[in-house]
């Protein structure tokens, strides 16, 4: 088969943690920093992986490609899901950057994946390995999909607290200022 013809195969793959947490549409995508209300986690989830189907479609690249950088941007907090469910305890300290959860999540559906479609597993392997490991250079969409991230939860602190604060620097998280233009 041609791999221009190929038919979408990351769809029908879909990690077994989220089957399995129940309230996995209703968390937060942080405490108190953005996204922090009911359905953040997916509002927020939902932002980065449409915009990385609108970057990727002008681009040129595989469809294979494209799948699996729009699929990463979907998952790429998959880890906070663990983090919340009732094992969530036993996830050692150390790998509780939601970045290298990505990794633990997705091992069974990337063990299958492997098993099913060689070339489907290592485009999505790529993308995966360089968001973790913030290899920009082997994996360029890694970095976009870490960009488009920024981008979603930055939009979404401006939102609430423009609209709280008023003006023009804006609290941000983790003691960050932002910088909203006023609109002019």
């Amino acid at each position: 088969m041609n791999p221009m013809e190929r038919p979408p195969v990351f769809t029908s793959q879909r990690p077994s943690v989220v089957q399995r947490s129940g309230s996995t549409p209703t968390l937060p995508a942080s405490k108190g920093c953005h996204h922090t209300g009911r359905g953040g986690l997916l509002e927020h989830s939902l932002d980065v992986a449409e915009g990385a189907q609108r970057a990727t479609e002008s681009m040129g690249m595989s469809p294979l490609q494209r799948e699996a950088t729009v699929l990463t941007a979907l998952l790429h907090d998959i880890g906070k899901v663990l983090l919340h469910s009732r094992d969530g305890y036993r996830i050692p300290g150390d790998a509780k950057e939601h970045a290298i959860l990505l990794d633990f999540a997705l091992a069974q559906p990337m063990a299958h994946l492997k098993e099913q479609d060689l070339d489907a597993y290592s485009a999505l392997w790529q993308v995966i390995d360089g968001y973790k490991r913030k290899d920009r250079y082997a994996a360029p969409f890694a970095a976009l999909i870490e960009s488009l991230d920024s981008v979603s939860a930055q939009t979404d602190v401006l939102r609430a607290r423009s609209a709280m604060h008023g003006g023009y620097r804006l609290p941000g998280c983790n003691r960050k200022t932002l910088w909203q233009p006023l609109n002019r």
